[in-house]
């Protein structure tokens, strides 16, 4: 009869180390081959090259290291704790034997012991992430960008003739240079994360600059593998979107475009490229109800009169000062809440007047996660 698989933390034993990183770099999923060999450490510097070892957890069978996964506590304005989780990879031979769901239960106990609020990642395995209590906060869209995908757009681009001849397209070399270029483009992240980003195997930084040479909008192309082929991290003026689309164009190499759906460019990329495709989903799970919503009512982000609280033992109420509109003990209620959709028509299961109350609230969530999409 086979012992147990027995969990262990790479701070207990750093001896794992290079049979962790081997067995995620053979199994991580994947899109296109990378160029040259990407060791695991440079394509999930967050997760495999930090100094926080007890966050990265394996499963042992035997003297095999057969399943990892890894998290990174993430801190918000208004002591917000958030954990991401990723490096989610169990060996083929001994999938299907519950060794991912252990790890993730695991992750997310630590992190809860240190405060973490929510649990949060990225993936497009809707089915066995909602089975682990994971819920859809948020969702990636895409466009494909093939031989049909640029013909559309330039035929749209003649029709329209848009002023992209006023704007140069170029690729930098670090992210310093748009702060030097043009105001109102400042990063959500520290210019080190980007240049991290830059030094992948088969990324680029593009800016289109305005006849000035202003900065107005800029992209990365590829991150390593799992977003060789793809433009994202799209950032800038809707103006100087055209200009971006048809660089790329004029090359007619294959990609796909992303931005998450919450995006302001996205009406101007439909415009260009047509109706979108769903591409990965972000998935949240509520680790403490009480810290999230004491962190919801701390940043005021229900507006002045909505308030939410923390039922004892499971759920949360939701109301104004005169009377309770909601109660619950369905995180996903919760999640819906303050993730998103969250429009009168797309609240599912929840009574009308909510999506009424919420039309003044700055909702969904500000929550951006640096690298989360890579782990």
């Amino acid at each position: 009869m086979s012992s147990a698989p027995l969990l262990i933390d790479l701070a207990s034993h750093p001896e794992r180390s290079a049979e962790y990183e081997a067995l995620v770099g053979a199994h991580f999923p994947a899109g296109h081959p990378p160029s040259r060999p990407l060791p695991p450490r440079e394509e999930f510097p967050l997760l495999l090259a930090s100094n926080e070892a007890s966050q990265r957890l394996a499963l042992l069978e035997g003297d095999r290291l057969v399943a990892t996964t890894a998290y990174r506590l993430f801190e918000f304005p208004g002591q917000l704790r958030v954990a991401a989780l990723g490096l989610v990879v169990t060996h083929p031979d001994f999938r299907g034997r519950g060794h991912a769901a252990k790890l993730l239960a695991e992750g997310e106990s630590r992190a809860r012991a240190q405060g973490a609020a929510l649990a949060a990642l990225w993936s497009d395995l809707l089915n066995f992430y909602t089975k682990q209590g994971y819920l859809v906060g948020g969702t990636e869209l895409q466009w494909t960008l093939d031989a049909e995908g640029y013909s559309l757009l330039r035929a749209r681009l003649r029709a329209e003739v848009p002023a992209t001849t006023s704007y140069r397209v170029r690729p930098l070399a670090n992210f310093d240079e748009i702060a030097a270029l043009g105001e109102g483009l400042g990063p959500r992240r520290e210019s080190r994360h980007y240049d991290a980003f830059i030094a992948l195997a088969d990324t680029e930084l593009f800016v289109a600059e305005d006849a000035s040479g202003r900065a107005k909008a800029w992209a990365f192309r590829g991150k390593g593998r799992d977003l060789r082929d793809t433009l994202h991290e799209i950032r800038g003026a809707t103006s100087a979107v055209a200009p971006l689309l048809a660089h790329f164009a004029k090359t007619g190499e294959a990609l796909r475009v992303q931005v998450p759906a919450a995006s302001p460019l996205r009406e101007e990329l439909t415009h260009w490229l047509g109706a979108p495709e769903r591409g990965p989903l972000a998935f949240f799970k509520v680790l403490s109800t009480a810290k999230l919503l004491d962190w919801v009512a701390r940043e005021r982000l229900l507006g002045a009169s909505l308030r939410l609280r923390a039922l004892e033992g499971e759920g949360f109420e939701m109301g104004d000062d005169r009377r309770t509109i909601f109660r619950s003990t369905d995180p996903g209620h919760l999640i819906q809440l303050l993730m998103g959709p969250w429009r009168p028509d797309e609240l599912e299961g929840l009574p009308p007047e909510i999506g009424q109350a919420l039309s003044q609230a700055p909702l969904p969530l500000p929550l951006y996660f640096w690298g989360l999409d890579s782990v």
